[in-house]
């Protein structure tokens, strides 16, 4: 491995992560692994002390921000510009559980395939019956419509604690035990189907 600006040779560089050229200061990220918890030197777990990933981001926001190197040409410029972005989208998918999540689940969602009984569709039957009603009682319907919504609320809640409390459970460093996954992603399926009829039912009480 090279430098990319002054073409020094890295090779002995063993530390993975973001460094600086020893010759150039040129900024740089070492290695394959550019997950978010790799490119913010995070651990690869669930539980994250949010202040320190704050930290994190923002010391490495100021050290590659174009604008520092806008001085020294274009591509220094262009090159820190795809670093930050790379913090970026790392900050993003950490700061909150639910991305969090999804960045721990990239690869092992086709582990587990979801059982569609396990979706709680009883609410859809409910949800047709004050589309109808709608017709008929706007009023009836618009109370039809809270109750639901409420219920539906109440519920999507115990399945966010159920999978706080999955996630947290799990070891991320190791291979995940199938049946633990398969309820994790059965669990995510089922808010999912929730959350989309909360926004349905919003859209009609607006």
């Amino acid at each position: 491995m090279h430098c990319w600006n002054c073409k020094t040779d890295l090779s002995h560089q063993s530390s993975l992560g973001f460094f600086a050229c020893p010759k150039c200061s040129a900024p740089d990220f070492i290695g394959t692994d550019r997950s978010p918890f790799a490119v913010l030197g995070a651990p690869r777990q669930y539980d994250l002390d949010l202040s320190e990933l704050e930290e994190r981001y923002l010391a490495l926001s100021k050290w590659l921000h174009p604008d520092r190197y806008a001085t020294l040409g274009n591509t220094w410029t262009k090159k820190c510009g795809e670093l930050s972005a790379l913090v970026n989208e790392s900050y993003e998918s950490l700061k909150n559980s639910e991305s969090r999540l999804d960045a721990l689940l990239v690869g092992s969602s086709d582990l587990a395939k979801t059982n569609s009984d396990a979706i709680p569709t009883r609410y859809a039957e409910r949800f047709f019956e004050m589309q109808e009603l709608r017709m008929e009682d706007a009023a009836a319907a618009r109370a039809l419509a809270l109750s639901l919504q409420s219920e539906i609320k109440q519920e999507d809640n115990a399945l966010l604690e159920q999978i706080d409390r999955i996630a947290r459970s799990l070891n991320w460093n190791k291979p995940l035990e199938k049946q633990s996954l398969l309820t994790l992603m059965e669990t995510r399926a089922k808010r999912a189907y929730l959350r989309s009829l909360i926004a349905n039912l919003q859209k009609v009480l607006l």
